[in-house]
């Protein structure tokens, strides 16, 4: 009686776990899903995003790919904003992915006017507070955003194709807020560090030509010796995270006024059949405390740059490149 006991109890107990794992927490699971998707503002997948445009009383930028699926920033004058110029320029792609994973992941926390029939009371006024995402199909997707909520950090949103009225995170506002610098890419020069295998530096201190072969490094005049792959990838981290302090020229227009034409180093990355140019300048009339900064430009289009000069000091001189282990 007693093994009849137990493996009565034994069924039951598969026969328990059995329910909990087909059908109980795949409903619960279910579940949690769909309240998720009903509080999300928007339904979109975010690699579909084409074209996003955001619109403050202070800004109105817009950002579009390019045919080389880099984002771009334009600075669209205020029309209040007479003589103001228009500015088109490399985004920070950081900042642009941020941007759309914020609308993404935007959720209501109450829905507080059905009608929306007094959207002045909410903050809704013009000009407006909006975020308008195009996809890929053509279709448009408009957030506005109002005053903040009755609720810490909250602000009311709402759809542009509806009247409804919601509370969401205030952390959204950030959005709109940021400037043009904010926006705009400040890297020097963008590239996959492990697909570079050449590497070309003219500098006053130095002046050396690096190739890759198989996993390691070899200088192209000394394929004998070792070189220190510790160095090399701590140079080209260097060169990857290089931002600029201040734009100089929107445009790379008058380089020898920038000191760029000849340059006073230049710095050649090649992976496969992309190549990557940073040249760097002497100090011009432009800049300020001139003892201290340098101008670069890391595209051929612009914008030139202001870098700190002790990035200079940042650059192998040929003789440290030999691995001196055994």
């Amino acid at each position: 009686m007693k093994h009849k006991a137990t493996w009565a109890i034994l069924i039951i107990f598969l026969a328990l776990s059995a329910y909990l794992v087909f059908f109980d927490i795949p409903k619960e699971k279910k579940e949690i899903e769909q309240k998720e998707k009903a509080e999300k503002l928007f339904d979109f997948l975010a690699d579909q995003v084409l074209q996003v445009e955001t619109f403050s009383p202070k800004s109105h930028f817009l950002f579009q790919k390019n045919p080389e699926e880099k984002w771009m920033v334009k600075n669209i004058p205020l029309q209040n904003a007479v003589g103001s110029p228009s500015h088109n320029v490399s985004a920070d792609p950081q900042v642009v992915d941020e941007i759309i994973q914020k609308v993404h992941e935007l959720r209501t926390s109450r829905l507080v006017d059905e009608k929306g029939d007094d959207l002045k009371y909410f903050g809704f006024v013009t000009p407006e507070k909006s975020m308008v995402v195009t996809l890929k199909n053509n279709s448009t997707l408009k957030l506005l955003i109002g005053d903040e909520g009755a609720l810490s950090q909250t602000l009311y949103v709402k759809r542009g194709d509806s009247g409804k009225v919601y509370l969401a995170g205030a952390d959204i506002k950030s959005v709109i807020e940021k400037d043009f610098w904010e926006l705009s890419n400040k890297h020097l020069v963008s590239f996959d560090q492990g697909a570079i295998d050449q590497i070309e530096v003219k500098s006053p201190k130095s002046s050396w030509a690096l190739v890759k072969k198989g996993i390691g490094w070899r200088l192209t005049d000394r394929p004998n010796q070792t070189v220190d792959e510790a160095k090399i990838s701590s140079f080209l981290f260097q060169v990857g995270s290089l931002e600029g302090e201040k734009v100089l020229s929107e445009e790379a227009k008058n380089l020898k006024e920038y000191g760029l034409d000849p340059p006073l180093a230049s710095l050649k990355f090649q992976a496969k059949e992309k190549a990557y140019l940073l040249l760097i300048g002497e100090k011009n009339r432009n800049q300020e405390k001139q003892d201290e900064w340098l101008t670069a430009l890391g595209d051929s289009s612009g914008p030139i740059f202001q870098i700190k000069k002790e990035f200079l000091d940042k650059i192998p001189a040929k003789e440290g490149l030999i691995s001196t282990s055994k």
